[in-house]
Formats: structure tokens, sequence, C-alpha cells
């Protein structure tokens, strides 16, 4: 169960990370509709529409995909090589209160 759980959350965050990608491709299908070029200027009617999309796009890569690598493995990875550098440079000296 407590595996079933967890792919859940993973599959949940992996979701979470389309988002933006979801929203790209709308807006690339938004720019052959209205018959506008990738790169250049476009006066056709929805050329507004494409640009705010554009623009919650990349918004949303930038808040949203950080804490899903952190989510889908970051974490393990940071704990991965903090644990092996902590442990390999830190020596415990134990000292006897009666030295």
């Amino acid at each position: 169960m407590a595996l079933m759980l967890k792919l859940t959350i993973k599959f949940w965050w992996f979701l979470l990370a389309m988002i933006p990608v979801v929203l790209w491709r709308v807006v690339d299908q938004l720019y052959k509709e209205i018959n506008c070029p990738r790169v250049g200027d476009c006066y056709n009617l929805g050329w507004w529409t494409t640009q705010n999309l554009e623009s919650w796009a990349a918004g949303f890569a930038c808040l949203i995909w950080p804490v899903c690598l952190w989510h889908l493995g970051g974490r393990w990875i940071v704990g991965q090589f903090t644990r092996k550098t902590a442990h390999s440079s830190f020596k415990q000296k134990t000292v006897s209160k009666y030295e």
C-alpha cells in the first residue's frame, strides 16, 4: 500500500510538471492556426492570446519544475551527495570529561 501511494504521488508530480509542456504545445498550435511566424511580428487576431499563454507557460516552468524535480528524485540525489561528503569530511572526536 505504501509503495502504491508513493508511485501515485510521483505520478502526480510528473503530471504537474507537464503543465508548461502542454501550454507550449497549445501555443504552437495557435500560432499555426492564425498563420503567425514563431519569431517576428504578427498582428493577427489571437496574437495576444498566444503571448499571454507563452508567458504563463514560462512562469509555470520557472516555478513548478524545480519543485517537481525535487520531489521526483532531487531530494534523494542531494541526500546521497550530502551523506557521502558529511561522513567523509566529519570525524567525531570522543572526549572524556575526566581527561
